[in-house]
């Protein structure tokens, strides 16, 4: 892909986030510092913080969405299957804004406990299938009930030189502390596109779109996300 291919992409993504008519439009930035702990072995202390539009604005720098501080430790089986823990993430939810004076609530908490199975492979010159499993147990402060979370993402990347592109499928849903019609927690279809200019620095953007049911809502959203991730490795391991 040439470098006016990649500019092209990036432009998309950007004028995605405004298009298809709708309501909620939303940036999310995250930063990660990794560490090798062995050859097999690596530790991530990762921070989120996403914003939301207005009620009457799809500027989506307007309010606060969400802030979160959480820790992943992975174990390589292979270059193709590892496992990932999160002892411990502590999250900031901020209401989502649907109306006139929902930005003035207070935010509720969360504590989340996870963990993920990733599994890669080969299915032609430079393209891998990837599929991610996880299950996550979430305590809130806010008098909801504890829940139980599955998720399962499917994609196809593609890599080229120090660049990789990524399109997938998550569906999230609730299997524990809520009623039948909240199952479905939502769907988010997206894709990726990652930039390696050293080997221990990683640059990604990319683009969400996702149809979500609040815990406490009755009211499906839908949401345009645009995403901006930052991950810098202190070592490599071994």
């Amino acid at each position: 892909m040439t470098t006016k291919g990649l500019y092209i992409l990036c432009i998309s993504l950007v004028w995605a986030v405004y298009s298809f008519g709708q309501t909620r439009h939303n940036v999310w930035l995250r930063g990660t510092l990794g560490y090798g702990i062995s050859e097999k072995l690596e530790s991530d202390l990762e921070f989120q913080y996403r914003r939301q539009s207005g009620f009457d604005t799809k500027m989506p720098f307007r309010h606060d969405l969400m802030q979160s501080v959480r820790n992943w430790t992975r174990y390589r089986f292979s270059d193709r299957l590892f496992v990932s823990v999160s002892p411990f993430a502590y999250f900031k939810h901020y209401r989502v804004v649907t109306q006139q004076g929902d930005h003035i609530f207070k935010p509720s908490r969360e504590f989340r406990f996870s963990a993920a199975l990733t599994w890669k492979k080969e299915i032609g010159r430079g393209f891998e299938f990837i599929n991610r499993g996880a299950a996550e147990y979430r305590i809130f402060n806010n008098g909801t009930d504890d829940v139980t979370r599955v998720r399962d993402r499917i994609g196809v990347q593609y890599g080229f030189e120090n660049f990789s592109i990524l399109v997938f499928n998550e569906f999230l849903a609730n299997v524990a502390g809520v009623d039948r019609g909240h199952f479905v927690d939502h769907n988010r279809i997206g894709t990726q596109l990652e930039y390696r200019p050293k080997s221990q620095v990683k640059l990604r953007l990319g683009y969400l779109y996702i149809d979500r049911l609040p815990l406490k809502g009755e009211t499906w959203l839908h949401e345009n996300n645009m995403s901006f991730n930052f991950m810098y490795n202190f070592k490599t391991g071994g």
